[in-house]
């Protein structure tokens, strides 16, 4: 499954929101990384269906994985363990923005007292990543606030960032063809940076 990073605590720059009265504590999952990978794909924080079944983009209406399988040729039919080593040797690594957060459903706009993953640890080991992708403006907005301070004050240094339009089902703002047409950017990335 690629590397482990040590979960520390971390302090977020976010108010914590009071709780509701179904809002619990939640964890992500791990990386999925490797030395070949040279572009890092970022969600906000794991479903509740993704948790359950501890997979990335667990759930069944969830584009992420059919995209891939356009991209890539990655049957969305495997193992998940067997998708995420193919998607490594395409140098994609996948992770999440959020350790942690309080969160009554799956949607984004719940996250609340979100804690960071360790993405100095992370990019210290794997200085080959080169380009970060941001699956929704979620994820986007999470990096820039929690992440990018601290790249900037302990790597001293930022990765390049692109957002693209979440493959979640509640993202339905765009057509699944032009979802699919601004993911074609991550094939172009890894290309790319192969070839530097």
């Amino acid at each position: 499954m690629g590397i482990r990073i040590p979960r520390e605590r971390q302090r977020s720059s976010e108010a914590k929101a009071p709780r509701g009265a179904n809002s619990e504590r939640i964890e992500g999952l791990a990386p999925s990384i490797d030395s070949d990978c040279r572009v890092l794909v970022v969600g906000s924080m794991p479903s509740r269906r993704s948790l359950a079944v501890q997979e990335y983009y667990g759930h069944p209406q969830n584009r992420f994985w059919p995209f891939v399988e356009q991209l890539f040729g990655i049957a969305r039919t495997l193992p998940h363990d067997e998708r995420l080593a193919r998607l490594r040797s395409q140098r994609v690594a996948l992770w999440d923005v959020a350790r942690s957060c309080e969160r009554e459903t799956s949607a984004d706009s719940d996250m609340r007292a979100v804690e960071p993953n360790d993405f100095v640890a992370l990019l210290r080991e794997n200085e080959q990543i080169e380009r970060v992708f941001c699956n929704g403006s979620k994820a986007f907005d999470l990096w820039r606030r929690l992440v990018v301070p601290r790249l900037e004050s302990e790597l001293g240094r930022d990765v390049p960032r692109v957002r693209l339009p979440s493959t979640s089902p509640a993202n339905a703002s765009q057509s699944v063809e032009d979802k699919l047409a601004a993911w074609r950017a991550v094939v172009g990335a890894v290309a790319n940076l192969a070839n530097q």
